[in-house]
C-alpha cells in the first residue's frame, strides 16, 4: 500500500481499534447468513467477483483485523473497474461502520446507486421486506434477478417474490426463474400460478412441479384448485401419473377426488378398496366412509 492509498484508506475507515466493527461475534454472524444463502454467497460476494474479479470473497470478507481489511480495500482500489463501481462497493463496507452516509455525500455517489447497494445489503442480511422497497424504488435496475428470485423463495418469501416479478418484470428467460416464479405464485393462487404456467414453453414441467410441491406440502386448498381445473389432457395423464406413483395417502385422497370428479367410479370404487387397507387416523377413516356414499 503506497501513500495516496494509505491516506484514503485511513480517510475511509477508522485506524483506531475501537471502531473496528468485525468484532468474532460479527464475523461469525456474516459467515452464518452467508451458510444460508442459496449459493452460498452473499450478494456482496457476487458484486466483487463481478465489479472487481474477487472470485473467492469469502477469503477477504469480513475482514478479521485491519490488515485484512487493508488487503480487501487494495483488492478493489486495484481491481482496474471504474470509480463509481469502486465507491459502489466501499458504500456496501461502510455500512458495517455506519460511514456510508457520509462516503456516499464526499463522493455524490447516486441515490439510485445508493439504495441498490442498500438493496443487497438487507438481502445479505435476510431483511427482505426492506431489501424489496429498495428494488421497486423507481430509480433502481437490480441486477441478479435470479438470485434474488431464488433467495426469497427458499426463505419462503413468496409473496415478496411474487411482487419482485410483477412490480420490476425482469425477463424469466431461463426455466429456473420461470419455475421459481411459478412455485411462488402458486403458494398464493395456485388458479392464477396455473394460467401463467401454460404461457411458457416449459408447462408440463411446469405443472408437474407445482403438483409435486401441493403434494410435499399437503396444501388442501390447492387440491380443491386441482379437482375444479379445466386439464388439458396431456395435463390430465401427467396428473394421474404423479398420484399413482405417490402411495401417501394424501396423494391418494387427491387422486380419488379427482376420479369421483372426472366420473371414473369404476376406478374410484377399486382405489377405495386400496385405502381401506391404510392404517387410517380417525379423520381419514371418516372422510372415506363419506365418499363411499358417492360410489355406488
Amino acid at each position: 500500500m503506497n501513500t495516496e492509498q494509505f491516506q484514503r484508506f485511513s480517510k475511509l475507515f477508522s485506524l483506531r481499534k475501537e471502531d473496528f466493527p468485525y468484532s468474532s461475534h460479527f464475523v461469525a454472524r456474516v459467515q452464518k447468513l452467508r451458510s444460508l444463502q442459496v449459493d452460498r454467497c452473499l450478494f456482496f460476494d457476487v458484486l466483487l467477483a463481478v465489479i472487481a474479479g474477487i472470485q473467492d470473497a469469502a477469503v477477504y470478507f469480513p475482514p478479521s483485523d485491519l490488515n485484512e481489511l487493508k488487503t480487501l480495500f487494495l483488492k478493489i482500489d486495484e481491481s482496474g473497474t471504474d470509480e463509481l463501481k469502486q465507491h459502489c462497493c466501499f458504500y456496501y463496507i461502510l455500512k458495517d461502520w455506519n460511514k456510508s452516509k457520509e462516503f456516499a455525500e464526499q463522493v455524490l455517489l447516486p441515490k439510485n446507486f445508493r439504495t441498490l447497494m442498500d438493496g443487497y445489503y438487507e438481502m445479505d442480511h435476510m431483511n427482505y421486506e426492506s431489501a424489496l422497497n429498495c428494488f421497486l424504488h423507481p430509480s433502481v435496475i437490480p441486477n441478479f434477478a435470479d438470485k434474488i428470485l431464488e433467495t426469497l423463495y427458499q426463505q419462503k418469501q413468496y409473496r415478496l417474490s411474487v411482487r419482485f416479478v410483477q412490480t420490476i418484470s425482469p425477463p424469466l428467460d431461463t426455466y429456473q426463474k420461470q419455475s421459481t416464479y411459478i412455485l411462488s405464485l402458486a403458494q398464493l393462487n395456485f388458479v392464477c400460478a396455473y394460467q401463467n404456467a401454460r404461457k411458457f414453453q416449459n408447462s408440463q414441467e411446469l405443472w408437474t412441479e407445482m403438483v409435486r410441491q401441493v403434494l410435499a406440502s399437503e396444501n388442501k386448498k390447492a387440491c380443491k384448485s386441482i379437482i375444479a381445473l379445466p386439464l388439458s389432457q396431456q395435463e390430465q395423464q401427467l396428473l394421474r401419473d404423479i398420484l399413482l406413483q405417490d402411495k401417501g395417502f394424501f396423494a391418494q385422497k387427491l387422486l380419488l377426488c379427482w376420479l369421483i370428479q372426472l366420473g371414473e367410479l369404476t376406478e374410484a370404487k377399486k382405489l377405495i378398496e386400496r385405502l381401506n387397507n391404510f392404517a387410517l387416523a380417525p379423520e381419514d377413516a371418516a372422510f372415506i366412509d363419506s365418499i363411499k356414499t358417492m360410489v355406488p
